[in-house]
């Protein structure tokens, strides 16, 4: 709902974006504005050139507004001259906002007629995106009210990632370390610094074809999950498999020198093969 609350309120496909109702207002504003027929360059005052060349009278076709002609400098002077700080008044005949050049009066009433009812359209469809969004947080705001729902604190630990369709996609997660007090991103064999602002673009869903599937917390009652743990005879800070329980911590340990005499297994026979 609020995405698409946001293509009304933000619309538009270039960097600036603008509000629809608004859009719909402005194009009905310049179509009623009062119809122009010289090109906005025409009434230009060019007495007041230091060059001395004169400039030739010329005429243009507007549709079918009268021809414009522009004076010459050497036989015409401008009787006002508008002296910047000294006199800002803009002149009565300066038209203040753009117009079109030619608009009839069934064209004019079919286009407001059109943006009146589109507008119309627009602010209906934006009242009820907000009313139905604000119906959404007050029903989640009842629910977490409710004071069996505020029984166990709970701390959100991580976010699982999914991008894709349910048969085939890309997996990656958010997990928040205390120690930093921040968001970091495992992404594969990348791990990055994160924000939340980032795990909330891609777990709400709508951008990138990607959203949230699993959310794993942390009890807030046991605080040795989420305070660091020291050694007992040392005082130190225990960090990585030192923080594991002993029987895991074997277990990871010889894992991985498992995992380390494959790897010379396989350096050794690279020559062989090379050969």
């Amino acid at each position: 709902l609020q995405q698409r609350l946001e293509r009304y309120v933000s619309y538009g496909s270039g960097p600036k974006r603008f509000p629809l109702t608004d859009v719909l207002q402005y194009a009905l504003e310049f179509a009623s504005s009062k119809p122009v027929c010289t090109s906005p360059v025409d009434d230009i005052d060019v007495s007041a050139s230091t060059t001395g060349y004169p400039v030739p009278s010329t005429t243009e076709q507007h549709g079918s507004c009268p021809s414009v002609d522009v004076p010459n400098i050497a036989s015409s002077q401008r009787s006002v001259i508008h002296k910047p700080f000294t006199q800002s008044r803009i002149p009565p005949d300066l038209s203040m906002h753009p117009a079109p050049r030619n608009i009839t009066e069934h064209e004019l009433s079919v286009l407001e007629n059109c943006l009146h009812r589109w507008r119309t359209e627009v602010e209906t469809d934006t009242k009820d995106l907000q009313e139905s969004i604000g119906r959404l947080h007050r029903t989640i705001d009842l629910m977490y009210a409710d004071k069996l729902m505020s029984h166990v604190p709970y701390y959100l630990h991580a976010v699982l990632v999914h991008e894709g369709q349910a048969n085939a996609g890309h997996y990656w997660a958010y997990v928040f370390d205390r120690r930093q007090d921040r968001w970091m991103k495992y992404n594969d064999i990348s791990v990055t610094k994160s924000s939340w602002e980032e795990l909330e673009r891609d777990s709400f869903g709508g951008y990138r074809n990607a959203s949230a599937y699993c959310l794993m917390y942390i009890n807030a009652k046991e605080q040795h999950l989420i305070q660091e743990e020291f050694d007992k005879e040392t005082g130190q800070v225990l960090n990585g498999m030192d923080t594991l329980p002993p029987d895991l911590r074997d277990f990871v340990k010889e894992d991985n020198r498992c995992f380390e005499r494959e790897m010379e297994e396989w350096n050794a026979h690279q020559p062989d093969r090379k050969s």
